[in-house]
């Protein structure tokens, strides 16, 4: 079983250290898809033709690699341990934002206006730069001074199962394939699509 490390095409050293590395690896795919997401908000904010095809790809693409296996590794592995380490409340902060961005995750997908997916889209945006910087700048730095060695090994074992479970071997390069088609399918809302 490869990790989300293995398939960013990372190098070897990389994939060596805290399993905190691989979710700020994940951040930045994350990143790529909100820009992209950003774009179709502005375009459906303006009133420009929005390729509802590949912005429909785009949600699911956010769905399953943001949500369920980025999310997913951090609910189900990271934070449980983090709490039996004695960090409660802080991580229900970031719960939160999981749950406030399927909301929007649900509207960008409904047959909503475009008005009301714009608005979704900026929100989902806004609020997921926002989490990912605090997790990159508070959360993951203070993960890494109270795991040890072993426990980074083990996340990073479950990392991997959390993958193999959400979205099976090798969909990874599918999904980094087709963010790289969608980046050039919704551009800015100044261009043509």
């Amino acid at each position: 079983m490869d990790s989300c490390h293995a398939c960013l095409n990372l190098e070897a050293s990389s994939c060596v250290g805290p399993a905190t590395a691989e979710l700020r690896h994940e951040h930045d795919v994350i990143l790529r898809a909100l820009a992209v997401l950003e774009r179709a908000g502005d375009r459906l904010a303006a009133g420009v033709p929005v390729d509802e095809t590949a912005l429909g790809e785009l949600v699911a693409l956010v769905r399953t690699f943001a949500d369920r296996c980025h999310h997913g590794k951090e609910e189900d592995q990271l934070f449980p341990l983090l709490r039996a380490k004695g960090i409660g409340a802080v991580l229900d902060v970031f719960v939160g934002d999981h749950v406030e961005s399927r909301g929007q995750l649900a509207i960008l997908s409904s047959g909503a206006t475009a008005a009301k997916r714009a608005a979704a889209a900026r929100q989902y945006v806004g609020l997921l730069r926002d989490h990912i910087e605090r997790e990159n700048e508070i959360l993951f730095p203070w993960a890494d001074g109270v795991l040890d060695l072993d426990e980074h090994a083990d996340l990073a074992k479950r990392y991997a199962e959390v993958e193999e479970r959400v979205v099976g071997a090798g969909v990874h390069e599918t999904l980094l394939a087709t963010l790289d088609r969608l980046e050039a399918a919704i551009p800015a809302a100044g261009k043509r699509a």
